[in-house]
């Protein structure tokens, strides 16, 4: 801290932040953001998946971290879709077997989602697992 000294009082003068600093920090908020923003879905069908792709289209050519978050989110979107249809499938024949994969993927849903979060936060991007690689 600077201090500038007068005959009666001392001024102290906070440092300024570096705009690097306020960069990651903003990009930690948008990661966050972006994964937070999947938890919509329960509420409004899609509705999170429409918030993730406007966050990831305007910031994607910002930050090589943003696109890979984008990229990770559309791809566990899309393994989503293949694994729910696979569990249609094995409810024609087996509805509490496929009630108890249902269970098991929602949990998982929500570990990737909490998981993508906690790295976010950290200014990293991991896949999701047991996701698929489209993008």
């Amino acid at each position: 801290m600077e201090q500038v000294a007068d005959r009666r009082r001392v001024i102290i003068t906070k440092p300024k932040r570096k705009p690097v600093q306020r960069e990651i920090e903003d990009l930690a908020l948008w990661g966050f953001i972006i994964h937070v923003s999947q938890f919509l879905s329960a509420a409004v069908p899609l509705l999170g998946l429409v918030v993730v792709c406007l966050i990831w289209a305007s910031k994607k050519n910002q930050s090589k971290i943003m696109d890979r978050h984008g990229r990770n989110i559309i791809n566990w979107t899309i393994s989503s879709l293949v694994y729910l249809a696979l569990l249609f499938m094995i409810s024609l024949a087996e509805p509490i077997a496929a009630a108890g994969l249902a269970v098991i993927f929602g949990l998982i849903s929500i570990y990737n989602i909490i998981r993508g979060i906690v790295y976010a936060l950290k200014e990293k991007s991991i896949p999701y697992r047991f996701s698929f690689e489209f993008f």
